[in-house]
């Protein structure tokens, strides 16, 4: 990979800039979210159909973050109302 995680501005100043950013590394990019929390996001929709039917891919973060389950990120701006 090489790449450092593509750091995602909070307020969303230039989404599309960002988005142009993330296509331009890759099918599959390396984001970090405020607070630190480094995810992988896809860039097209294409990549999405395979992960979506796996049933070892989940989008609970319980099930993942040690991280989440103590609780360090809960009030983050980027896991609001997530879980």
């Amino acid at each position: 990979m090489g790449q450092r995680p593509f750091a995602i501005d909070p307020a969303g100043r230039d989404i599309h800039g960002e988005a142009d950013a993330l296509r331009s590394r890759g099918s599959v990019a390396a984001v970090e979210l405020p607070g630190g929390i480094t995810v992988w996001a896809p860039t097209g929709h294409h990549v999405l159909k395979q992960p979506l039917a796996d049933d070892r891919v989940s989008k609970d973060p319980y099930e993942h973050r040690p991280a989440w389950i103590e609780g360090e990120f809960r009030d983050s701006g980027s896991t609001r109302g997530w879980a």
